[in-house]
């Protein structure tokens, strides 16, 4: 190469474009001169080796651009390990060129599922440990949800995709997945189990990059509602019928109260009244209740 400091061409615009090189040959730069004039753009490359490159409101001198050219030749071409990529990582931090905090990339190789369950495990989660500390709660009914959520839907979908393989358009297919048996609303429950754990994870660096962002939810759908047969409701408020007894008292406080299922489910043992009323049953006979209160 020897001393040659820079190239100068012209467009077909007629415009003089000029590539300048380092001390060992590297293209540090290549833009216009914004001339036609082939002396006026000599002129100005020449002021741009002496005093440096303006680039977005400020100079920046030749070899610092040459250096940064150096540097991401080799990472193009080098062989970079782990270990290494976080050697590189902590200096630039340690010279304040990057923002965010260093994690090892291997967070990010994680079974995304198994990432899933230990996100909403209750005693060991760091998310919600976090949210405690911070005065947030999250029940153990909650989190047992969550854990049926990912065993039923997210674990035979995603299997053993890792948490940096996992996609914005993986996250739109699996909804798509859902609608064929879910309605939108139950859709958006299923995917919020991974949307927060997709977001802490971004918080926490274990991935690049925010993936649920601007994610759209589900509307409408499901099964279409109808009133029930007489022998369906015979069936439904036979005890007989039903496994879970918890959900058979509910289902009897929803038919002789009209509580919505969100409103039984929140309902706590201090809520029965310690007063008993005497009312008259559609039967005519009298019959002393305690008073229910809703209050959550």
């Amino acid at each position: 190469m020897g001393d040659r400091k820079f190239y100068l061409y012209r467009r077909k615009s007629g415009v003089y474009y000029a590539e300048l090189l380092s001390q060992d040959g590297l293209r540090v730069l290549y833009r216009s001169t914004g001339s036609k004039n082939r002396d006026t753009a000599l002129f100005a490359v020449a002021g741009w080796l002496k005093e440096g490159i303006p680039i977005k409101g400020r100079v920046k001198p030749l070899k610092e651009a040459a250096n940064f050219q150096s540097a991401m030749k080799y990472l193009k071409v080098g062989d970079l390990n782990e270990a290494q990529a976080l050697e590189i990582a902590q200096e630039l931090k340690k010279r304040g060129l990057l923002a965010f905090g260093i994690s090892s990339a291997s967070q990010g190789n994680q079974v995304f599922v198994s990432y899933l369950r230990e996100f909403w495990c209750y005693e060991t989660s760091a998310y919600i440990t976090d949210k405690k500390m911070h005065g947030k709660s999250i029940t153990r009914r909650t989190c047992r949800c969550a854990q049926n959520m990912i065993n039923k839907d997210w674990a035979h979908f995603f299997r053993d995709k890792l948490i940096s393989e996992v996609t914005r358009q993986d996250l739109r297919e699996f909804g798509f997945s859902l609608r064929e048996r879910l309605a939108g609303k139950s859709i958006n429950n299923v995917l919020s189990v991974g949307v927060k754990a997709l977001k802490w994870a971004y918080q926490e660096k274990m991935i690049p990059e925010n993936i649920t962002e601007g994610l759209g939810g589900f509307t409408g759908g499901g099964k279409a509602r109808d009133i029930l047969t007489e022998e369906e409701t015979e069936k439904l408020f036979n005890e007989t019928y039903w496994n879970d007894k918890k959900a058979y008292a509910a289902a009897l406080l929803a038919e002789t109260s009209g509580l919505r299922n969100g409103e039984i489910r929140a309902l706590r043992a201090a809520d029965i009244g310690d007063k008993l009323y005497s009312v008259k049953t559609e039967s005519g006979n009298i019959q002393n209740v305690y008073m229910l209160f809703v209050k959550h």
